[in-house]
């Protein structure tokens, strides 16, 4: 069993997994509760999703209403387009939801993405899309 198996094997337990993302995303708030958990069948979103699963997402419910999206993929080595496949993957989840739901107009719960990363040397690739990309100083602001 590699890493990333052991990894996603320990995120599914919903309370891990809650306390990971009320750490990492809310600063130690107590914002997510595992009761409000359930895991998307990734199986369902498409074959190039399908093809490289090693993630865990979670949408927190309560009621009807969908509060957000929690993706965490777990990585073991450093990888370059680490933030072109969460971009990817986002886009993937997004299409699903706007499939489902585009009649009624509703807008689109956030998905918050993290990549948990158990490699031992340090990571020294872009850690998020907007440092990809070169901007002029005239767009930057």
């Amino acid at each position: 069993m590699n890493k990333d198996s052991i990894t996603k094997k320990l995120f599914e337990d919903k309370e891990v997994f809650t306390s990971f993302i009320n750490g990492v995303i809310y600063q130690g708030r107590k914002i997510l509760f595992s009761h409000h958990l359930k895991e998307i069948n990734l199986s369902t979103i498409s074959d190039s999703f399908k093809e490289r699963i090693r993630d865990i997402v979670q949408v927190y419910q309560t009621g009807d209403e969908i509060f957000a999206l929690y993706h965490i993929e777990s990585q073991s080595v450093v990888d370059f387009s680490m933030v072109f496949r969460m971009m990817e993957y986002q886009a993937e989840l997004y299409l699903k939801k706007f499939k489902e739901n585009h009649r009624h107009r509703e807008k689109l719960p956030p998905i918050i993405g993290v990549v948990f990363y158990t490699g031992k040397e340090e990571w020294k690739q872009y850690r998020s899309l907007y440092k990809c990309v070169q901007l002029s100083r005239e767009i930057e602001p």
